[in-house]
């Protein structure tokens, strides 16, 4: 869904001081909610993010993922061995191109996959429930808003 332009001194009435607290603010409670997710289920945070972008994007080619994460290849495909030997994902040669490796998650990996996700579930929506339904409403509004907000836009994809 497009966002509308907003001329730049009607976006915010806030200083930079007062931005740069607030994105703080906003960045320190995802490291840590993101960090309890590390600490309960024994993977960094970059694997946990691979497992979850596989779950949505089955037989993924290597490259593709490198691409989404912003990280080089030799990155990825270390996480990618660390993540096999764990019993987690495959790579398997494309039947198309020789040359690809594409991913896909095992069952156990996908098993996790939903206890991830369930964890995260369960942690919002019960803060969720302490706060006033117009006060939800605003917070699922800025959640939907935040991919555009944060968007960064490389010249050049990560190699």
């Amino acid at each position: 869904m497009p966002t509308k332009r907003v001329p730049a001194e009607d976006r915010t009435a806030l200083s930079e001081t007062e931005m740069n607290e607030v994105l703080f603010e906003a960045l320190r409670a995802v490291y840590r909610f993101e960090r309890e997710k590390v600490a309960e289920f024994g993977l960094d945070y970059g694997a946990i993010y691979l497992l979850q972008y596989l779950r949505r994007h089955p037989k993924a080619p290597i490259s593709q993922v490198g691409e989404e994460m912003r990280l080089p290849i030799s990155t990825i495909s270390r996480m990618i061995d660390r993540l096999e030997d764990q019993g987690l994902v495959v790579r398997v040669q494309d039947s198309a191109d020789g040359r690809r490796f594409l991913l896909s998650l095992k069952a156990k990996a996908k098993t996790l996959v939903a206890s991830v996700e369930r964890h995260s579930l369960e942690g919002l929506t019960g803060n969720l429930a302490r706060l006033e339904p117009n006060d939800v409403a605003i917070v699922v509004s800025a959640a939907r808003l935040l991919p555009a907000v944060l968007e960064v836009i490389d010249e050049e994809p990560a190699r």
